[in-house]
């Protein structure tokens, strides 16, 4: 190959390549790491236009299909109140289907998948107990029967896992929102907030910032949601309560 000045940079690149490979697989955990906060900044991106997108084909619909009368209409407050009210109309429309998949479609899934892992195990001994029937019809010993034999409760423990870390907490069947969906609550505070209650229950809000390490703020947002049920501001007895 003739080393031109075409050739050199093509030869520049590709040992720049190289080099960039190399380093991605000796720092593995650092590249994953990198591409999942990269991957963090932009799911919220990706999510708007989506969102975006959706809210754009019930609005056109709405628009041309239901109230396309409107904009043919003689008067002009009609026509300009087609595009304000298709607008509230979409709104509505996207607000109900997102309350119906929250309150009604994903508690579902959740109990649907909670209930296949707990009756899983026994489905899976009389499946076994039927192959067995069927085996010994056609004179196969019940030692060649494939034995269907798992550890059930490590699956059916991965599966709850699962489902509760999908929506954080599941509470008597209702699915509560992430620490970090409340505005002003970031990871590392959502982090510290379920690294301190597995150290078991706080006592106020007082204990939970002494034992998370969060600030005031992200307290006040806490109980401003709910979130802390009514959770006293100090460990202190009042003792003039008492009385």
């Amino acid at each position: 190959m003739e080393l031109n000045n075409k050739n050199i940079k093509k030869l520049l690149l590709l040992v720049f390549f190289s080099a960039i490979i190399v380093c991605a697989v000796f720092n593995f955990s650092a590249v994953l790491k990198l591409a999942y906060k990269a991957f963090s900044f932009v799911t919220p991106v990706i999510a708007a236009l989506c969102i975006a997108f959706v809210l754009n084909v019930l609005l056109n619909g709405l628009e041309n299909k239901v109230f396309g009368f409107m904009g043919r209409s003689k008067h002009k407050f009609v026509t300009k109140m087609r595009r304000p009210l298709c607008l509230i109309l979409t709104y509505l429309l996207a607000f109900g289907i997102i309350a119906l998949l929250v309150l009604v479609v994903i508690p579902d899934i959740v109990d649907t998948i909670l209930y296949i892992a707990k009756t899983l195990p026994d489905f899976m001994v009389k499946a076994h107990e039927w192959l067995v029937g069927v085996a010994k019809g056609f004179g196969i010993a019940e030692e060649n029967v494939p034995n269907l034999n798992f550890d059930f409760d490590a699956i059916t423990k991965a599966l709850q896992e699962f489902v509760a870390g999908y929506s954080t907490r599941i509470v008597d069947g209702a699915i509560l929102p992430p620490l970090n969906a409340f505005a002003g609550v970031g990871d590392s505070a959502a982090e510290a907030l379920m690294n301190g209650a597995k150290e078991g229950k706080f006592l106020s809000q007082e204990d939970l910032k002494s034992r998370t390490g969060v600030n005031k703020s992200v307290v006040e947002t806490l109980a401003e949601n709910g979130v802390l049920n009514d959770l006293a501001e100090t460990s202190q007895i009042d003792f003039f309560g008492i009385l």
